[in-house]
């Protein structure tokens, strides 16, 4: 468990990083899709890398961005303002899911900080992806465009003009990047994502064991 939690305000978002009783010398940012993961799920997975020694921070600002450059922003500042804070490696790691990895893999090709090795849950690589995934729910294919059309100024959401902010957006990366993924189990009554936190651990390990192979023997 960390020693404590640290809350930071920026841009009027909650963001927050927790701090291990051992600190191995590395952060990792956590992009996590709330839309999919569900919260007790987070909670053990970043359970696991806290107790890694890992410094592990996210924030509040990610969800219903869509990959927005305001978003990519508000989190190269985030981790740069970590750096300032905390005496850590400043090539960082990175985890995101679902629709976190529209914006890590922005921050993969960024020029302002440094990723040492992302690892991808089930995740919706672009704009494109999440459109054709949102069309079987009319209510969240409703939204999605809604938000798409703020945050991209799109005047149609159509899949033409998706696709060409994807192509605005997305550049090639060189970095070490794994996919995993993660079974969704749901309650056949109410709907409801089941919670392992066994599952989410050894989820949590294997992404674990991926980053452990860009860490320098002592």
């Amino acid at each position: 468990m960390p020693v404590y939690v640290r809350y930071i305000d920026l841009n009027g978002c909650k963001n927050s990083y927790c701090i291990p009783e051992k600190p191995n010398g590395y952060a990792l940012f956590m992009l996590l899709d709330y839309q999919t993961f569900h919260s007790d799920h987070a909670e053990y997975f970043i359970e696991t890398f806290v107790k890694k020694g890992y410094i592990v921070f996210s924030s509040g600002l990610l969800i219903a961005e869509w990959g927005s450059k305001t978003a990519v922003k508000h989190a190269e500042h985030l981790i740069q303002l970590l750096l300032r804070q905390e005496i850590i490696n400043e090539k960082i790691f990175l985890c995101a899911e679902g629709t976190g990895a529209l914006i890590a893999q922005q921050l993969c090709c960024s020029e302002d900080i440094h990723i040492r090795a992302a690892a991808f849950i089930n995740p919706l690589l672009s704009l494109q992806d999440c459109l054709i995934h949102y069309q079987e729910d009319e209510v969240t294919l409703k939204r999605f465009k809604k938000e798409m059309s703020r945050q991209h100024g799109l005047s149609h959401c159509d899949r033409e003009s998706v696709a060409n902010v994807d192509e605005k957006l997305f550049t090639d990366y060189h970095l070490p990047v794994q996919s995993f993924l993660r079974h969704v189990k749901k309650d056949n009554v109410e709907e409801l994502v089941k919670v392992n936190p066994l599952e989410t651990r050894l989820l949590a390990n294997e992404v674990s064991d991926f980053f452990e192979k860009f860490i320098p023997a002592t």
